[in-house]
């Protein structure tokens, strides 16, 4: 929307265009301060809302008289950002100069948006800023993290900065570093990714092996992660990898995540078909059979797991907490047969 666009915004419009964002709207709202009382607005129901639509119809008349200034261009983005709409939120903050305050919203903008260049620019330019150190330390880790597929010894060496700089970042970047170490192959950085539940991350850098079925599931893993439909990737990665273990095992997980346990379970069934001598694939299995309320053949293929690995230990937890579970549900199911023949016992005359 241009600019001479948004000072002619009437009353109407944005009654409507609040009424379309309340539908969507993120829950993590916040009330923002206002110095002057807004006139009198429409009243949806939810205060936080109603005093951020507000806030927004006093900041488009400010505008219609003095222009968007950069302050109350950074407050219209504030109050999108907060109604969960980030998208708007950028068209404002792009309006508001380039402090340090501004770059840094629209770079968590833009990887929310996953609209990476922009965001490697925009966090580019909080590097050479002068800014704290902390803010710079956070800057290069979100660098480090959208390049590391692409570029693996850039993104190492800003991962490497961000964890010198502040000793939070360490131990959480430490795993992803020693990857970029060893390997450049975006199947295996973004499994690093992933492990680390950056999820947004993790899809981004499966995109650099387009044509790799292992990167095609967890791509499909990913989205799902994220609230995202991923059923055109697990569609291609069965596809192209009918006979690979590991996409059946991804397969499962993204079903698991959906709660579609049936469907989980048959894809683990077919992981462990293809590959018989992983116990790890064995212990998903039994995981899967414990979700459909198997149990019996849940204890079943973790045992097996355990066997198989020669570490029982690896799996004693897991097992011990079925066995807990099936103890507790046997309970239940004798005080129920107890009530039933005790109920059945008082009706015999």
């Amino acid at each position: 929307m241009s600019l001479s666009a948004r000072r002619s915004i009437p009353m109407l419009a944005l009654v409507l265009l609040a009424l379309v964002v309340v539908a969507f709207a993120a829950t993590r709202m916040t009330m923002l301060e206002w110095p002057v009382d807004p006139p009198d607005a429409v009243d949806f129901g939810l205060p936080g809302q109603s005093r951020l639509f507000q806030t927004l119809f006093t900041l488009e008349q400010e505008a219609a008289d003095a222009g968007w200034l950069p302050d109350r261009a950074e407050l219209a983005g504030r109050v999108w950002w907060e109604l969960g709409n980030p998208r708007e939120a950028v068209s404002y903050w792009q309006m508001a100069g380039s402090s340090t305050s501004v770059r840094r919203r629209l770079a968590e903008a833009y990887l929310e948006l996953g609209e990476w260049g922009f965001a490697s620019d925009t966090l580019k330019l909080l590097d050479v800023d002068m800014v704290d150190a902390s803010l710079r330390a956070w800057s290069v880790m979100q660098l480090g993290l959208i390049h590391a597929a692409a570029d693996p010894q850039a993104a190492r060496a800003w991962l490497e900065r961000a964890a010198a700089a502040e000793t939070g970042y360490s131990d959480s970047l430490d795993a992803l570093i020693d990857t970029l170490s060893v390997s450049s192959n975006p199947v295996r950085i973004g499994m690093a990714l992933a492990h680390m539940g950056l999820w947004s991350f993790a899809e981004h850098a499966f995109a650099d092996a387009p044509f790799d079925p292992v990167a095609l599931a967890f791509t499909a893993l990913s989205r799902e992660m994220q609230g995202k439909d991923g059923t055109s990737h697990l569609r291609s990665a069965l596809e192209l990898g009918a006979g690979d273990s590991q996409v059946h095992y991804i397969e499962g997980l993204v079903y698991r995540q959906r709660l579609e346990y049936e469907d989980s379970l048959s894809a683990f069934i077919q992981a462990v078909a293809l590959h018989p001598d992983d116990p790890a694939l064995y212990a998903e299995l039994g995981t899967a059979y414990q979700l459909t309320g198997d149990l019996v053949s849940a204890e079943h293929w973790l045992q097996m797991a355990a066997d198989l690995s020669g570490d029982g230990s690896r799996y004693a937890d897991r097992l011990e907490e079925l066995r807990t579970e099936e103890a507790m549900l046997r309970e239940v199911i004798g005080l129920m047969i107890d009530d039933e023949q005790a109920s059945e016992s008082e009706d015999v005359p």
